[in-house]
């Protein structure tokens, strides 16, 4: 991330990568995954940019609206950034779709182990 034209270079081809995907999910009723995109939202998630990660699978849940792993960490975007209200659905859609997927069960309970202020 230090080198400047790697980093344009990459950001670059993931503004494509976008461009595309985003092309296909208003022409295609369920398009083909991106795993360009798949993996920039678990690069920023890893980052902690939680803003562009949520931008990423915000896109992604358009295109692949039954992928468990989508909502889950669309769902975690929306907890870090403190958005408990828009986390609750997401997360609930990753436990429908992935019963047996534990980490989806604990974040969607996180919002009630919170302390109210």
């Amino acid at each position: 991330m230090a080198d400047r034209e790697i980093k344009n270079w990459g950001l670059q081809g993931l503004e494509q990568s976008r461009r595309a995907y985003e092309a296909r999910v208003a022409r295609d009723l369920f398009p083909a995954h991106s795993p360009a995109l798949i993996g920039a939202g678990s690069l920023y998630m890893a980052l902690g940019r939680y803003p562009e990660a949520d931008q990423v699978y915000t896109l992604l849940a358009k295109g692949a609206p039954r992928m468990g792993a989508v909502w889950l960490n669309l769902g975690i975007c929306k907890l870090e950034q403190g958005q408990t209200d828009a986390a609750l659905p997401c997360l609930r859609r990753a436990t429908q779709g992935h019963a047996g997927d534990a980490l989806a069960w604990l974040y969607l309970a996180a919002p009630a182990r919170k302390p109210s202020s």
